[in-house]
């Protein structure tokens, strides 16, 4: 019995935080594409605070390249990363950004 395959993900480096990918032209959009993860602020000793909050940075932007990339985009442009944290105690980090189809230019 074989592992089931991974689910397909926009690689990091096709992600920027620039308006356009240098080097390809967007073909397509898909719309924004948002990734959020949680943590429990009230229980993280300030030592573990860094560690904690790239975590929680980490899965929020492998959630919105998965959802890039299940929407059929190849690259996200102009992403973003968005936090706060509630009265209760939990801190939670958003990332974002546009979905799209590049090409390189050239083509």
């Amino acid at each position: 019995m074989t592992a089931p395959e991974p689910p397909p993900i926009v690689p990091v480096w096709m992600i920027t935080t620039a308006p356009e990918l240098h080097g390809y032209r967007v073909v397509s959009s898909f719309g924004v594409v948002t990734g959020m993860a949680n943590r429990w602020a009230a229980y993280i000793t300030p030592q573990g605070w860094h560690e904690a909050t790239a975590k929680t940075r980490e899965e929020a932007f492998e959630q919105m390249a998965l959802q890039a990339a299940a929407r059929g985009a190849n690259a996200i442009i102009a992403m973003r990363y968005d936090s706060m944290e509630n009265t209760n105690g939990v801190s939670e980090v958003v990332a974002y950004g546009t979905a799209v189809v590049v090409e390189p230019l050239g083509r």
